[in-house]
């Protein structure tokens, strides 16, 4: 599994702050950088503004891990910066990142390697596996936290409706499709805890 950190249709509305279920891990973060940078070369801000209105509410990343993924693909020899004046306020200048032939050969890595199957599961996952008896009250209180923000990502998914006509739309559409199936998949597990728990609850009774 990858070492570094992330987290789709549409953007946020104003001041909504990212669902806790898509925040981005590193490692994925910044292969969506990459490959982004792989269209065009941006700045952070620009670059943050496009990676989520690319992934929508499936990934939303902010502007600071963003710069600090950059930062990072720079002294790794995969990117290179250049200061450039910004049109709309020339008297400020902007760091804008492009990919070196190292990056566009890393990615280019990626497409051809076998990739894990992404299990990686929430941290509800863990809590569950090493619970004990005694905190059955807080897990079905976090089930409904959890389940509660499949839930709202599964609304977000679902909500725009875009023509099927370009690639990228396409594209789109296919992995919001498959981030669906991992919620309702979700949802289904959610449904089978807490009625394992309230079966053992009942009959320690």
């Amino acid at each position: 599994m990858s070492q570094e950190g992330t987290q789709a249709v549409g953007p946020l509305a104003a001041g909504e702050g990212p669902s806790p279920l898509v925040v981005a891990h590193r490692g994925s973060l910044r292969r969506v950088v990459i490959a982004a940078l792989i269209e065009r070369p941006a700045h952070g801000y620009d670059l943050t503004n496009r990676l989520n209105r690319r992934m929508g509410p499936m990934m939303q990343a902010d502007t600071r891990r963003v710069y600090e993924v950059l930062e990072a693909l720079e002294k790794e020899g995969l990117a290179t910066s250049v200061q450039e004046q910004a049109a709309a306020a020339p008297h400020r200048r902007r760091r804008v990142f492009s990919l070196t032939e190292l990056g566009r050969s890393t990615h280019s890595g990626w497409l051809r390697e076998r990739q894990p199957l992404p299990l990686q599961g929430a941290d509800i996952h863990t809590l569950v596996a090493f619970s004990d008896p005694a905190e059955a009250p807080q897990l079905l209180e976090k089930l409904e936290e959890y389940e509660l923000d499949c839930m709202e990502m599964q609304e977000r998914m679902i909500a725009e409706d875009l023509e099927r006509a370009s690639w990228t739309t396409r594209m789109i559409l296919v992995t919001r499709a498959a981030v669906c199936e991992q919620l309702q998949a979700e949802l289904r597990w959610i449904t089978r805890v807490r009625r394992e728990i309230e079966e053992y609850l009942a009959q320690a009774r």
